[in-house]
């Protein structure tokens, strides 16, 4: 092969996150080396993307039946999902009440998007106080998310973000006690709140 022979390099190599540079160049049998080729450039990046600003967009107090909470998530690089079935999972501050909010943000989540965002319409009957972010995850069975270089998770831990003084109260106040008294000719003499 006029002096020249080729060897494949077959071993695998474990490359930790970052920006690497590689370079080909060739050697004959009496050790003359070429020029190194033109750089080709990669950069590995095994780091998940990272939330950056969580915040519920509304104020402290109670809400009733079907009031809307929204609820923004940012990170600092692009993540891939299929949104459909994607939920936002929270507890309420005592760790009693489990809840969702669905996925109202872009439908371009394939492409990648930095921001998620979700949306909890409040429900008759929903009575909790206090609202503990927890995770995101598909509503039943598992999601790939996955970032650009490739990492992926099948759920995205919230870490320590609550909103303790947002109030959920959709219970509607009913009548306990109904007398007819003489003096009131029938009328309601007692009208108590369960809420």
């Amino acid at each position: 092969n006029g002096g020249v022979s080729f060897t494949e390099y077959k071993n695998e190599v474990t490359l930790n996150s970052g920006v690497y540079n590689i370079f080909v160049y060739q050697k004959d049998i009496a050790g003359n080396s070429s020029d190194p080729s033109d750089k080709v450039s990669i950069e590995i990046d095994d780091n998940f993307p990272k939330i950056t600003n969580v915040s519920i967009n509304v104020p402290d107090g109670t809400y009733i039946s079907d009031d809307k909470i929204p609820i923004q998530i940012d990170f600092d690089k692009k993540i891939k999902f299929d949104s459909s079935g994607v939920k936002l999972y929270f507890k309420d501050k005592d760790g009693k009440v489990d809840e969702t909010a669905d996925y109202v943000g872009s439908d371009d989540t394939q492409n990648g998007v930095t921001q998620l965002n979700f949306e909890y319409q409040v429900k008759e009957n929903d009575n909790f106080t206090g609202i503990e972010l927890t995770k995101i995850a598909k509503d039943a069975g598992s999601s790939v998310f996955t970032d650009e270089f490739g990492t992926s998770k099948d759920e995205i831990t919230i870490p320590n973000y609550s909103r303790p003084d947002i109030v959920i109260d959709a219970i509607r106040p009913t009548v306990s006690k109904e007398d007819s008294s003489p003096t009131l000719s029938g009328g309601i003499s007692n009208i108590s709140d369960n809420s």
